[in-house]
């Protein structure tokens, strides 16, 4: 099973488990140079309040904080994406349906959005 991971933790579970992910997040740990999915739309090298600011108003607009590389996804084109609910702002774009439930994000693999039992930003 091809599987790629929007989620840090998601990344070190598979690994714990002996899979290895085919893609990650630009923040997972990925020391084997995998193909990189996502980019923060929050530019390096911000203030605290600056990022803040930008985190605040993209959550006021309903927008991510990320944009997922479509054509590196669809071209790796997973069985199985996990990704994450922390927070709405959190989410990348298509990332799930609700806590543990299946989603879809453009490739069509299924996308399990994992829960951490806490919401807003």
């Amino acid at each position: 099973m091809r599987v790629a991971s929007l989620v840090p933790a998601g990344t070190l579970y598979l690994e714990a488990l002996g899979v290895e992910p085919v893609g990650v997040s630009h923040s997972c740990p990925n020391p084997r140079g995998l193909p990189v999915l996502t980019e923060s739309l929050i530019p390096p090298g911000l203030s605290q309040e600056e990022i803040d600011r930008r985190v605040r108003e993209a959550y006021r607009q309903g927008l991510s904080l990320y944009r997922v590389r479509g054509e590196v996804l669809l071209e790796l084109a997973p069985d199985l994406l996990l990704t994450q609910g922390v927070c709405e702002v959190c989410v990348p774009p298509g990332g799930g349906r609700g806590p543990g439930r299946p989603g879809s994000l453009s490739s069509g693999a299924p996308a399990w959005r994992t829960s951490s039992g806490t919401s807003g930003a």
